[in-house]
């Protein structure tokens, strides 16, 4: 089988997008599948990335003139295709048949729907479409959506009635080394003393929310903390709010991550973002503080609170630094909740979601 990918990373998108789409690539490569991407050229689209490092084959669609950026706090996601959705399909035709043509083609793009879907209909055999908004209608062969939790029906009256449905964390896609890490550590249970903690703002993250992250954790006191910082967003903007304002604590920091599964192995706490990164945790037991930064996150995140598997503190909008120390002394102090919340997580997420989608599509 021959895969195409549609998918975009940006400052603006981050990566959580592309990272589920490479795990599903790889996935279908160790099956025997062809596998190339189609990518729009922009700021931080890690397109050298995914070649480079990662050995994928990449259609580049033009830059856009126009860098406006997203209404994420509306879920308005228009922007985040940088570009007109009818020349954006037809480029994305003109991709395929520059590749030679493929069977499949997966589309991650909160900014395409139902319309962009039925004009590229023709040019494949069928469409995979990872989407967790539950908010638009699509023209697919088959859906992925992980964070729909409480409710296996919730998709069901937006896509075609013949679409393979796959919902919930079990077909939440990670790359391989998060299974690898699992294996490795034994699902390790964090109990003890909070020593290494790590920090994800966010793929897409803006600045005041770094302060914010910044500010309540300078407020938490803790000399013994060593504090691990992965960049989402503007990366020297972040480095450069840390090392003015933390600089009496321990922290290190870390853009263009290769290795986040055996960092995370590595980690006592979590405190950031609660996008795609929550189900890489959760494979890991690696448990924490979790914010929405948009509004589709709120939903399944307070979910997972609820369950206890995290501490859910709320939308980036309603907190302030003092929400942010109150959490980090709470979980510190209370490390048996930890250790339950932990061992939830686990349970959760097994590392096989990849899989399990691909040997699905294989059976369409």
């Amino acid at each position: 089988m021959k895969i195409a990918i549609r998918v975009d990373a940006s400052h603006t998108v981050g990566r959580g997008h592309l990272y589920r789409c490479l795990a599903l690539a790889d996935a279908f490569k160790r099956r025997g599948d062809a596998v190339f991407f189609i990518c729009r050229a922009q700021k931080g689209d890690a397109i050298e990335w995914l070649r480079g490092r990662k050995g994928h084959d990449v259609f580049v669609l033009p830059e856009c003139k126009e860098q406006n950026s997203p209404a994420v706090d509306t879920g308005d996601y228009r922007d985040w295709l940088k570009g007109d959705p009818g020349t954006d399909s037809l480029e994305t035709l003109e991709a395929i048949k520059q590749a030679g043509g493929a069977d499949l083609l997966v589309i991650d793009h909160y900014a395409l729907d139902n319309d962009w879907e039925r004009t590229v209909s023709g040019c494949v055999k069928k469409i995979l479409v990872i989407d967790d908004l539950v908010s638009r209608k699509h023209f697919c062969d088959a859906l992925v959506n992980p964070t729909v939790v409480d409710d296996a029906q919730a998709c069901r009256g937006f896509v075609p009635s013949r679409c393979l449905v796959m919902t919930g964390p079990e077909y939440a896609p990670l790359r391989s080394e998060f299974l690898a890490e699992r294996i490795n550590q034994s699902t390790k249970k964090r109990q003890g003393r909070v020593r290494d903690i790590l920090i994800f703002p966010g793929g897409g993250d803006t600045d005041s929310f770094t302060a914010m992250l910044i500010e309540g954790i300078r407020q938490t006191r803790l000399p013994d903390a060593r504090f691990h910082f992965v960049a989402g967003g503007d990366s020297l903007a972040i480095k450069g709010m840390i090392k003015a304002q933390l600089s009496n604590h321990h922290c290190r920091f870390y853009a263009d991550v290769d290795n986040m599964a055996s960092l995370m192995g590595q980690m006592d706490l979590y405190l950031g973002s609660g996008g795609s990164i929550t189900w890489e945790r959760c494979c890991l037991g690696l448990t924490g503080a979790v914010v929405s930064m948009e509004v589709n996150q709120f939903h399944f995140n307070k979910l997972l609170g609820e369950q206890g598997c995290h501490l859910f503190l709320g939308n980036r909008t309603d907190l302030g630094a003092n929400d942010i120390t109150t959490a980090l002394q709470g979980l510190i102090k209370n490390q048996g909740q930890m250790a339950e919340m932990s061992a939830k997580s686990i349970r959760l997420v097994d590392g096989y979601g990849a899989q399990r989608v691909v040997e699905a599509i294989h059976k369409l």
